[in-house]
């Protein structure tokens, strides 16, 4: 089943996904988040999920945009 998307808020500006670049020797590459979407499943309920832009300029899941999303980041130089 497709996930369906209740409701869609702005993401606070210090809000950045976290990527693991593929084949890379520990190299992350981190995406500002432009949003954050309450998601419902028909399984395990409701979620909330971050979206980037990918590289086409669409907007997306984080973990969709990428099979290396590991985390959120509250500042782009965090560790």
């Amino acid at each position: 089943m497709q996930d369906k998307i209740i409701q869609i808020i702005p993401a606070p500006f210090s809000m950045w996904a976290q990527f693991d670049v593929e084949g890379g020797k520990n190299e992350k590459y981190i995406a500002p988040v432009v949003c954050l979407a309450l998601v419902e499943d028909g399984v395990s309920g409701q979620e909330v999920r971050p979206m980037c832009i990918d590289v086409d300029g669409c907007v997306d899941f984080a973990n969709d945009i990428c099979a290396g999303f590991e985390r959120m980041l509250f500042e782009e130089g965090e560790k």
